[in-house]
């Protein structure tokens, strides 16, 4: 049997040179011309109505190009198709302290932290829900109205596998318990940020440091109202920074 040249050979990340090194080029590495910077305003309430958001001034203020809210892009989305009850910006009330609730785009960085103090929100705070223990008994106060689930469940999976009651009858010994895994986060040595570019032939190019490039290219569709074919999400690579045409309307944004 001749010798195989993969199977069974240790070969090297194809981009460990790239990080070893620090050459690597992330998402807040892409700098575009006419480039804009967005910053999200965020809730500073657990779960409150957004009783009135007035953007007036922060869009009057000098600098600021645009300014969105949730009004603007209400289509629901979500990860699982099951479970379609995100809104990029919240819409009518936020549901836990940091939730995006307006954008701002300006000409620079101090300009867009600016707006955000500008822009006016008059909550009415309501009962917060703190454990999902608790969640789970308030039919009373409900995270998302209008879901059809009983209480506040998100989603309710039965999964069941063999002859349960036959692998107990043989068991030696069976124990019945409740087990809580916290959960963990990886660490991620790339900051969380985005970069678009919004060409003249209505098609848009989006640089971000995200692990599913085809969830967030559905979640686009959705929300934007815009062709999947006119969406292309991109890595952080310098082929097509240094070709964009005078004309383009860019806009970086961080969380």
């Amino acid at each position: 049997m001749s010798e195989l040249s993969v199977v069974g050979k240790r070969s090297p990340k194809v981009n460990v040179w790239g990080h070893l090194t620090g050459t690597a080029r992330y998402a807040d590495d892409v700098v575009l011309p006419r480039m804009l910077y967005g910053r999200l305003l965020r809730s500073t309430q657990a779960h409150a109505r957004i009783r009135r958001l007035d953007v007036s001034r922060a869009l009057a203020h000098p600098g600021v190009v645009a300014v969105c809210t949730g009004a603007d892009m209400p289509e629901k989305m979500g990860i699982m198709p099951s479970t379609q009850d995100e809104t990029a910006l919240a819409v009518d009330k936020v549901r836990y302290v940091g939730e995006p609730v307006a954008a701002v785009a300006a000409a620079d960085e101090d300009t867009a932290y600016e707006a955000l103090s500008l822009i006016d929100v008059d909550y009415e705070p309501l009962e917060p829900i703190l454990t999902i223990e608790e969640a789970l008994t308030r039919e009373d106060v409900k995270i998302h109205e209008g879901s059809g689930r009983p209480a506040n469940v998100f989603k309710e999976v039965h999964l069941e596998f063999g002859d349960v009651e036959a692998g107990f009858a043989a068991a030696d010994h069976i124990e019945d318990g409740w087990y809580f895994f916290e959960g963990t986060n990886h660490a991620a040595i790339e900051t969380h940020a985005s970069v678009a570019s919004y060409d003249g032939d209505g098609k848009l190019t989006l640089w971000t440091s995200t692990q599913v490039p085809h969830y967030l290219h559905r979640e686009l569709e959705k929300v934007l109202g815009l062709a999947r074919s006119r969406i292309r999400v991109g890595r952080a690579t310098p082929s097509r920074t240094s070709s964009r045409r005078a004309s383009s309307r860019c806009a970086r944004c961080a969380r």
